[in-house]
């Protein structure tokens, strides 16, 4: 079975991936946030840079054949629902729900002031305020409520310069082509940037290590047919992979195997749990704000094995609370036909529920 035909059917466990990457995340930040170290590693990333890139992949794969099928404004408009109400609404739980508590068991006033600025300054998702007042002073990772935020503006500007780029028709007639060389020309630069010395930490080299994850996630869209889900397949990329872990260059070179593993996985794992709801976007957001709350609770005394499950137990409410109530409605926004409408094009994506995953 081709990865594209594996894949085009609403039977397909990529909510499934994400939601375990979202995980991964969780598992990650527990050490930094609970004061036990630095994040587990594995080559030359983090599990939550592992867990991020597989992200950027499956975007790469998805949100490419939606801007094949849509117009450059349903488009901006699909990623815009999908990406800010959600976004917004954690902003104002942390700012004037989680603050305010820790406020109380701190003994910090709260600064009201300083928690609408909170919302305000990061809307636009560029997080420029990490912090809401002095309530996070003395916890292992001070003054930052949501260190995952940081990944919606690379996201974002993805979607931005995706959309851009297929509206230029030779980029649509030939998306493998295009995709192809956005990837080679990401990955050159990468290259030539870390053999001058730029390293991880700096916005636009971040940036442009996760587009290439997403460019693979673009290119294994445009090979259509051409990409199998087989063991061969799997055991290839994996032998790749295992070859750059010990070089310490996968996130330099190692975007397309890591991409096709995730799409592969999501293509044959036979999980569908979130086949119906994509909790993962909620996961994501809430998670780091809840394990902040745990070192208030004195979970994290017990270890990170302790605090990694009890996360897991208050992050998933949360985040099934904003799929129905905030990410699911606001998607179901773009598919709402206007009075007077005509026929449905051909190429609207299916209902959300439908089991198609959500870009």
């Amino acid at each position: 079975m081709t990865l594209r035909d594996a894949l085009s059917t609403r039977d397909n466990a990529l909510n499934f991936a994400r939601l375990v990457l979202a995980g991964l995340v969780i598992v990650s930040h527990a050490w930094p946030a609970g004061g036990f170290g630095k994040d587990p590693q594995l080559g030359d990333l983090t599990v939550g840079s592992w867990a991020v890139a597989g992200f950027f992949a499956i975007s790469g794969y998805l949100v490419t054949g939606s801007r094949m099928r849509l117009s450059l404004d349903q488009f901006v408009l699909r990623r815009a629902l999908r990406i800010y109400p959600g976004f917004w609404v954690c902003l104002l739980v942390v700012a004037f729900a989680l603050a305010p508590l820790a406020c109380l068991r701190t003994g910090t006033p709260f600064d009201l002031e300083r928690a609408a600025s909170f919302v305000w300054a990061n809307s636009g998702a560029v997080m420029v305020q990490y912090g809401v007042g002095g309530e996070l002073g003395k916890v292992p990772y001070p003054g930052i409520w949501d260190a995952s935020l940081w990944t919606l503006l690379p996201e974002l500007a993805c979607y931005v310069l995706m959309g851009l780029v297929l509206t230029w028709p030779a980029a649509r007639r030939d998306v493998t082509r295009t995709a192809l060389g956005v990837l080679s020309a990401l990955t050159i630069f990468n290259v030539a940037s870390a053999t001058m010395g730029v390293t991880r930490g700096t916005t636009p080299s971040d940036f442009l290590r996760l587009a290439a994850y997403f460019a693979a996630g673009s290119f294994l869209w445009a090979l259509g047919e051409r990409v199998r889900v087989s063991p061969r397949w799997v055991l290839g990329s994996i032998v790749m992979l295992a070859l750059l872990v010990p070089l310490g260059v996968v996130d330099l070179l190692g975007a397309l195997p890591l991409a096709y593993l995730v799409l592969a996985f999501g293509a044959s794992c036979p999980v569908r749990w979130g086949v119906d709801r994509d909790l993962s976007y909620g996961v994501y957001v809430y998670a780091w704000p809840v394990q902040q709350m745990l070192v208030f609770a004195g979970v994290v005394r017990f270890g990170p094995l302790a605090s990694i499950p009890a996360a897991g137990v208050l992050v998933l409410p949360l985040a099934w609370l904003s799929w129905t109530f905030i990410e699911r409605p606001a998607i179901g926004l773009t598919r709402r036909r206007p009075q007077g409408a005509g026929p449905l094009h051909a190429t609207v994506r299916p209902p959300v529920g439908s089991g198609e995953p959500v870009a």
